[in-house]
């Protein structure tokens, strides 16, 4: 798993977004990050060919016609920093694992990532997807109880056809 020039662009721009959005909204980053992982927008970086469709857009503007409620006080914010890597990070295990951003919001929550950044914010990017990767079982390998079901329902199948 390597992260491409285009990937990169779209990890950058996702992570400013997420820097961004604590001067950007009065909500806090708990309640950006979960309106965020479920926007059109992030609909759109989801597909990794999206730098050959990327239009300069304001994010502000797409997030609050789709959520009004940002710009509610609610939450508490994190700093710059932390939501930046989170942001990035995201991002990159979507591109990477090919997640979508709503599924994998839903495997690794929020307050996990700003756990996380604790731990493995000092590390490369790729390294830090395997792990959390490892960690989460965001994307199922073939295990050896994987392997024997698949082996039953092949007998099964055989035995119903003699």
């Amino acid at each position: 798993m390597k992260l491409t020039d285009e990937m990169i662009k779209i990890c950058e721009i996702q992570a400013s977004y997420f820097s961004s959005s604590i001067e950007d909204f009065t909500c806090g980053s708990r309640l950006f990050t979960f309106r965020f992982m479920n926007s059109k927008l992030a609909k759109l970086l989801d597909n990794p060919d999206y730098m050959s469709l990327y239009t300069p857009t304001n994010y502000k503007e797409l997030l609050i016609k789709e959520y009004p409620g940002l710009n509610q006080k609610y939450g508490y914010k994190v700093d710059e920093p932390i939501m930046h890597w989170i942001g990035y990070i995201y991002r990159a295990i979507s591109l990477l694992l090919h997640i979508s951003s709503k599924h994998l919001l839903k495997k690794l929550p929020f307050a996990d990532m700003v756990f996380l950044y604790k731990v493995h914010h000092t590390y490369g990017v790729e390294y830090c997807v395997n792990r959390i990767n490892q960690e989460y079982q965001l994307v199922r390998t073939n295990s050896s109880e994987e392997k024997e079901i698949a082996k039953k329902v092949y007998k099964d199948l055989i035995m119903s056809l003699k």
